[in-house]
């Protein structure tokens, strides 16, 4: 009797496992159609969006420097149908910094993000504006101050010391130049160099 039980188990577990494999089949090859069919609305953050700085040639037109607040790339969260979210790339969002009106001092501007495609929504970002510092660009004419370095053997001795030209101009931003007082050509001294 244990024999036959044991028969008529293998051969009911055998015809279940195809039965099984099957259905299993089925319900994937349905989960897959409704998901095709229905497409339902999802959420995604995409890393690193590029943000493109327009007007930079601007910026060197009217002679200004930035010296701080430059952001490379933002996150940015965005929702819409679940194909167009699948093969949404970082490439495919746009954000812009417009430059056009920058001016000495502290400029808060706003990124302007927008995707590529018309199906898919911005949420939110990373950041909605950045802070730049901007400053100036001058130029100034520094003196140039001639120093030794080391000393001449006696009974040499140095007189005086001319340099041409007697300044140089510097151009850079307004806070930098303005720490700048001088100028220093170091020159060497050495006994050897001379000869009689």
């Amino acid at each position: 009797m244990k024999k036959m039980f044991s028969t008529l188990s293998k051969i009911r577990i055998t015809q279940n496992i195809w039965l099984i494999v099957l259905s299993i089949i089925v319900s994937f090859s349905a989960w897959l159609a409704i998901m095709e069919y229905k497409n339902p609305i999802t959420a995604s953050t995409i890393p690193n969006v590029k943000i493109k700085y327009l007007g930079l040639n601007q910026v060197d037109d009217k002679d200004l420097f930035i010296e701080s607040g430059m952001v490379d790339a933002i996150y940015v969260k965005v929702n819409g149908n679940r194909r167009d979210i699948i093969s949404l790339k970082a490439a495919d969002i746009v954000a812009t910094v417009d430059l056009s009106k920058l001016s000495q001092g502290e400029n808060v501007l706003n990124i302007d993000i927008a995707p590529n495609n018309g199906n898919v929504n911005i949420v939110s970002s990373q950041l909605k504006t950045i802070t730049l510092n901007v400053d100036d660009v001058v130029e100034t004419l520094v003196p140039i101050e001639m120093v030794s370095d080391g000393q001449l053997d006696a009974p040499f001795y140095v007189e005086g010391t001319v340099s041409t030209p007697q300044s140089i101009k510097i151009r850079g931003p307004e806070s930098d130049v303005e720490r700048i007082g001088r100028v220093f050509a170091i020159y060497p001294l050495q006994a050897s160099v001379f000869s009689l």
